[in-house]
């Protein structure tokens, strides 16, 4: 994990960052450098399960809470996903578009 070592208000309204990262992390973006978001673990806060399903539960899901469970007809859409593990966690990120119908 990364962590911020400064922070600047700019006179546009924006923050500037700078920011401290391992390599591996730093190799990770890939020159990804426009369009990044940052997240911290510790603003997740709300809890779900994993369910596990199948011969010595071998089939893993996660649980979508029930506050924000699609209740009307079926809709399936490609979304995207990436995983991130530090020494200590994993983090799965999924990606769905505002307007999309699986949007809670």
């Amino acid at each position: 994990m990364g962590e911020i070592i400064s922070s600047k208000v700019l006179p546009n309204n924006n923050v500037l960052y700078r920011v401290l990262l391992e390599i591996d992390e730093a190799l990770a973006l890939k020159n990804g450098f426009r369009n990044v978001c940052l997240f911290s673990p510790e603003l997740c806060k709300k809890e779900a399960r994993i369910i596990e399903r199948g011969r010595e539960k071998s089939t893993k899901y996660f649980e979508i809470p029930f506050n924000l469970r699609f209740r009307k007809k079926k809709a399936y859409e490609k979304i995207s996903y990436q995983k991130l593990e530090n020494h200590s966690k994993i983090f799965y990120i999924y990606v769905i578009n505002k307007n999309s119908p699986l949007d809670f």
